[in-house]
């Protein structure tokens, strides 16, 4: 199912929402929210979440980016920023199927 969401003025599918979704649950709103503006400018979907964190975090500067305290980068570390939502999606696979079923079809019974 497609939604337009008339704030953003663009077209998003669901998975695309939750993934913004979890991209302002792990880097905050502001960091959704900048990268919901580059989307509208057409940047890329994955471009557009990883560059909003990067700007938000690094101050803009790549060069120096933040880390956490094992010196992992907080926007392109594999549990962090654009990143964070695939982590989230292979969890809940992995749950699924424990269960004999996938996050496609749903649990067999």
């Amino acid at each position: 199912m497609v939604n337009t969401d008339n704030e953003l003025n663009v077209v998003l599918n669901d998975l695309q929402r939750l993934r913004l979704a979890l991209l302002a649950y792990n880097r905050g709103e502001g960091v959704a929210q900048l990268a919901m503006k580059r989307i509208r400018e057409n940047v890329p979907f994955y471009t557009a979440m990883l560059t909003a964190c990067e700007d938000i975090f690094n101050g803009g500067t790549p060069a120096t980016p933040k880390t956490d305290s094992k010196g992992n980068n907080m926007c392109t570390h594999a549990g962090y920023g654009a990143n964070y939502p695939g982590i989230i999606f292979e969890h809940y696979q992995k749950a699924c199927q424990a269960m004999g079923g996938d996050y496609t079809s749903g649990v067999v019974v």
